[in-house]
């Protein structure tokens, strides 16, 4: 049986055998302070990281050609194509960022854990985000996107589930109140009738 021992440095070696190789996070590569304590002055790291990509976001979608070819193919996929937009290109194209930044996403949360669990970390992660983007002001309908908005949503999604988690309220009613919040964002956007 190996007993481990954790260096200085957050390596680990065997007991047994100091010729193996060790096991490194890549947050130890960086520096030899943990990721998740690694501060940009006094803001944390995941908050620069966070900040940068809702900042890329919002210029992509307020200044850029590209930023309205989603606005538009998310709209009406059929109307932006008799446009001359490639719209299969443009959705292969999002999601491919969309694959990255969940990815770098599970990155920052492994290093701010300092472990990974596949099981659990992400649960219910796509719950938070419809309810964030809907909370913020984006219709399911397309066409618009509020990038600050959504934000605000986010931000509001982990207030609750912090309340209810430091109130010692079961996790299920937080999935309550989301799924109500959820329901009254949908019915305030459903069609008007004339």
């Amino acid at each position: 049986m190996l007993h481990y021992r954790t260096l200085r440095n957050g390596a680990l070696f065997p007991k047994n055998d100091r010729a193996s190789l060790p096991c490194v996070s890549w947050s130890v590569l960086i520096s030899r302070q943990p990721a998740s304590n690694r501060r940009f002055g006094s803001i944390p790291i995941q908050v620069v990281i966070t900040t940068v990509a809702i900042a890329g976001a919002f210029f992509c979608i307020r200044s850029t050609l590209f930023g309205r070819h989603i606005v538009a193919v998310g709209g009406n996929e059929e109307a932006a194509r008799l446009a001359g937009i490639r719209a299969e290109r443009v959705k292969y194209i999002v999601y491919i960022i969309s694959a990255l930044l969940a990815g770098f996403a599970g990155l920052v949360e492994t290093a701010r854990f300092g472990m990974g669990d596949p099981s659990k970390v992400g649960v219910n992660a796509e719950f938070d985000a419809i309810a964030a983007v809907v909370l913020g002001g984006t219709p399911f309908s397309g066409g618009r996107a509020n990038v600050l908005g959504t934000v605000v949503g986010a931000l509001l999604m982990q207030v609750i589930s912090t309340s209810f988690n430091m109130l010692l309220i079961p996790f299920t009613w937080s999935l309550v109140l989301k799924s109500v919040i959820i329901l009254f964002a949908i019915f305030l956007q459903r069609p008007k009738e004339v």
